[in-house]
């Protein structure tokens, strides 16, 4: 009987209703070569993009910005300052 280790990831991925990157940190079991080993449940409606080792704090992503745009557009829909939007919309998609 062998004793199973456990490692502690992150996984970033995908909802197949959503283009939202999204991440969790879970604690799974690995396999005799170190790979871990994601459940079936967990894996059932995802795409898997990454599993990170250890817990990790994703400071920025691609869904960040452009929620921050849909939200400079909305506000631009409800008549704020027309130019100050459009210089933040400019500067979120120039900017690393």
């Amino acid at each position: 009987m062998t004793n199973k280790q456990h490692r502690q990831v992150t996984i970033i991925y995908y909802c197949d209703v959503s283009l939202e990157l999204l991440h969790e940190t879970h604690t799974f079991a690995q396999n005799e070569q170190g790979r871990v080993i994601l459940p079936a449940e967990f894996k059932e409606g995802k795409s898997i993009i990454a599993v990170c080792e250890g817990e990790i704090k994703i400071l920025n992503k691609l869904g960040d910005r452009i929620t921050m745009v849909k939200e400079a557009d909305n506000l631009e829909s409800a008549g704020s300052n027309k130019d100050e939007i459009k210089a933040t919309n400019k500067d979120l998609l120039t900017k690393p």
